[in-house]
């Protein structure tokens, strides 16, 4: 799982639930209070997963407020830029790119 292979941050037991089932390609749905961890550690840790394990794919975090997804969301994912895994990608404002081949 890339939680435990790439990311050096600790989820919570529940985190680690959601992240599991989303990885297992369940239907996943995160209802939890604010300041819970979801912009800071579900949604960028399952987005990397996503461009990780599909290099093709599109993850989209929509919020009512653009500064949300500016200073919270990207600035929770790019903590992992210099990372061996993602240190390839094109890492833009609002944009991050995967640079890992496509196994086919």
């Amino acid at each position: 799982m890339i939680i435990r292979n790439h990311v050096t941050i600790q989820p919570y037991d529940w985190q680690c639930q959601i992240l599991l089932n989303y990885e297992a390609g369940f239907q996943t749905a995160a209802a939890c209070a604010n300041f819970t961890g979801k912009t800071s550690t579900l949604f960028p840790i399952a987005s990397l997963w996503l461009l990780y394990s599909f290099p093709r794919a599109r993850a989209m975090y929509l919020s009512s407020s653009g500064a949300q997804v500016r200073n919270q969301f990207f600035a929770s994912l790019s903590r992992f830029r210099y990372r061996p895994a993602f240190a390839g990608g094109t890492w833009l404002e609002n944009e991050v790119r995967s640079s890992m081949p496509v196994i086919q």
